[in-house]
């Protein structure tokens, strides 16, 4: 059974050995091999110093062969600065990374740091670097000679100017260790158990060896964990994988140089084995059940965005309850194990949640939509239950399958969205801004539950929406005694315009009953009672989600006798 953290990332160098002979060397900018430094030290053993000045020089890994890199490789550089305030600034390429060809003059880098912006240190000021060498290659800062491609570099490392010359001649830069992560794979793999005897959390995984020496999970403030890669909960093996952890707050660390797809969660299943993630604590069964207690998943506002994949085969359960993801991209939650409940999305993306377990009570804010785009795509409105939405820009929800029976939307609400509840808006200034986009091609009957709003609709093409939220309009009659009056004539109408809503007269019990009323937003009514023997009852009200109530109490007529 493997119950492991693995660092999945490929071990180039870790700076304890300078040269280890036939695999490559450590060195500085001009070629000379640079020694270890046993006093400043990452991991045991010790770390490759260079005393820096206002010359630049630097530390880099020479593989001694081009083809250190594959396109969508990122590298990972621990780095250790004693001088940051005596840095040059970043624009001036107080530190940057660099890679060469197999002539170290045609070099591209990259500004990564200086003395006005440098990475928060950890572990006794270790930061560590992470760049995706496909962007540095596409978008150097500065280049030389013939700046290398993707297949054809042999060195990489960083360079280092110091503003001020150094009051002493001692190494005062460090690299701890070069890694390299592929394209396309997770940086930590988590699997089994704790021990395998305990759902991991991330304590236990931050405290994990490998994880310690890799610093891809470190402590961050405030009992945080700031994660500097993806990650993979568990493999498709036969054991018994659990991972379940409450009130955590995880931050994707804000590094400038990484790719757009890069970030994210990734569960996969296990075929003869099992696969059961949680964060947080659920409460209740059914559209009943609440979420609390749950992980704070956050990148920097102006950082790369992260994914959530959990729609993979064979995975038991994949429950996020109480939950708060933010500036995240794109989450894959169409999965009948995936269970979303009483969550909340902050600038994030899309979101798919055909045939999730659950996608209830959830809120989504900010969505980084854009016209004519929904955060969530599905294929059956019945999937969402009890969720709010708040209009940033584009849709809310994009329906894209034709089903022979109704979907229903239950309790689901959708505030500021353009366009006249329930209406076409193919034609209109707002069909973009939609609440729903019928996208199926075909036609959809949309009933509305459960006290949910009647959403705006965007028809596609082909596309016609019939949405139903009928209301009951009661109207309750009695005489000056507080007995039924029957055959009373009531007649409802908007205010001001007058235009009939309901009418009709009222039973043996006194009472005037209308259960279909199709609700498309507020609308203010006049409701009028009239009966010969009493004055005419006229009063103003409004029919709401919760449609209309009226209580009329006649006074008798003794002056006018109506026909």
């Amino acid at each position: 059974m493997a119950n492991q953290v693995t660092d999945n990332r490929t071990d180039i160098a870790d700076g304890t050995v300078a040269n280890p002979g036939g695999s490559g060397l450590w060195e500085d900018i001009s070629g000379t091999a640079l020694a270890v430094d046993t006093e400043i030290t990452y991991l045991a053993g010790g770390s490759i110093g260079l005393y820096a000045t206002t010359t630049r020089d630097g530390i880099f890994w020479n593989a001694e062969a081009t083809g250190l890199f594959s396109s969508g490789d990122t590298a990972y550089l621990l780095f250790n600065c004693g001088v940051v305030g005596l840095l040059d600034t970043k624009a001036l390429g107080g530190v940057t990374i660099r890679v060469t060809g197999a002539t170290a003059t045609d070099w591209a880098e990259v500004e990564i740091a200086g003395s006005d912006f440098y990475p928060t240190a950890f572990d006794g000021g270790w930061v560590q670097f992470v760049v995706d060498i496909d962007t540095l290659l596409a978008s150097p800062d500065n280049t030389n000679g013939t700046a290398p491609t993707v297949g054809n570099i042999q060195r990489f490392g960083v360079t280092v100017i110091t503003a001020t010359v150094m009051p002493r001649m001692a190494d005062n830069t460090w690299a701890g260790g070069f890694r390299i992560l592929a394209a396309n794979t997770p940086a930590i793999i988590i699997e089994g158990r704790d021990s395998g005897t305990s759902d991991w959390t991330w304590a236990a995984v931050r405290d994990v060896p490998a994880v310690v020496n890799s610093a891809v999970i470190k402590g961050g403030p405030g009992g945080s964990f700031v994660l500097r890669g993806p990650i993979q909960f568990f493999i498709d093996d036969a054991s018994t994988h659990a991972f379940n952890d409450t009130n955590v707050s995880l931050l994707w660390d804000d590094q400038e140089f990484i790719d757009p797809d890069f970030y994210g969660f990734t569960q996969l299943g296990a075929a003869t084995g099992t696969s059961n993630l949680t964060a947080g604590v659920k409460t209740g069964t059914g559209d009943d059940a609440t979420g609390a207690q749950g992980w704070i998943i956050t990148a920097a506002a102006a950082g790369q965005r992260w994914f959530l994949d959990v729609d993979i085969a064979n995975i038991d359960s994949s429950n996020w309850y109480g939950c708060t993801f933010q500036h995240g991209a794109d989450f894959q939650l169409d999965n009948s194990t995936a269970s979303v409940i009483s969550s909340l999305f902050i600038d994030c993306t899309s979101a798919r949640v055909d045939n999730a377990g659950d996608f209830l009570r959830n809120k989504i804010i900010n969505a980084n939509t854009a016209d004519g785009v929904a955060f969530i795509t599905v294929d059956d409105m019945t999937d969402i239950v009890f969720c709010e939405f708040e209009f940033s820009d584009g849709h809310a929800v994009e329906m894209t399958t034709t089903l022979v029976t109704p979907q229903t939307s239950k309790g689901n609400k959708f505030t500021s969205y353009l366009g006249t509840p329930g209406s076409n808006l193919v034609s209109s200034s707002g069909s973009n801004d939609a609440a729903v986009y019928n996208n199926a091609g075909g036609a959809i009957t949309l009933n509305i539950t459960d006290l949910g709003d009647t959403p705006s609709v965007r028809n596609g093409a082909s596309a016609t929406t019939t949405v139903n939220n009928t209301k009951t309009l009661t109207v309750q009659v009695d005489d000056p005694n507080g007995d039924p009056v029957s055959g009373a004539r009531v007649r409802i109408q908007t205010d001001p315009a007058g235009t009939l809503v309901s009418q009709g007269s009222t039973n043996g019990s006194g009472t005037y009953t209308d259960t279909g009323y199709n609700f498309g937003g507020n609308q203010d009514v006049l409701t009028k009672v009239r009966l010969k023997g009493f004055k005419n009852f006229r009063t103003g009200g409004t029919i709401t989600t919760n449609g209309l109530t009226v209580n009329a109490r006649f006074e008798l007529d003794k002056i006018v006798d109506l026909p």
